[in-house]
């Protein structure tokens, strides 16, 4: 693993994030400061590095909600309250025979976990002890 490669990728992505409407300049500021350095021979890798560390990004930001049957999309949006999502993030329902009721929803590597097995799972716990 190239660390420099990967770190610049990073602070790339970073800068990118910071600043969307100025993504060219950024671009163009970086292929620069590539240049100055004479560090070129790393934009293979960092290209790389920079994708990944995009769609590491995009899943983050993508809702997954797990229920036995499809939700409103007014559920859909108090949902997206309530894990503190944006308005348009993008959201993967999908159904799941296990579950009984409620949810499970995943958002920005947290775990809502608002399902009837859960909380069951809970008072076996709470009444064992």
């Amino acid at each position: 693993m190239n660390y420099l490669a990967l770190n610049l990728a990073k602070a790339l992505w970073q800068m990118i994030k910071e600043n969307p409407d100025n993504k060219e300049k950024i671009i163009s500021q970086f292929i620069n400061f590539l240049k100055n350095k004479n560090i070129v021979y790393l934009f293979d890798s960092i290209i790389k590095y920079f994708k990944k560390e995009a769609l590491e990004s995009e899943e983050k930001q993508t809702l997954r909600i797990r229920a036995k049957n499809s939700f409103s999309k007014e559920i859909i949006n108090k949902i997206k309250k309530v894990v503190k999502a944006d308005k348009n993030v993008n959201v993967d329902f999908q159904k799941d025979k296990e579950i009984i009721g409620g949810f499970i929803a995943e958002y920005d590597n947290k775990i809502y976990d608002t399902s009837i097995n859960y909380q069951l799972g809970q008072l076996k716990k709470q009444l064992s002890n």
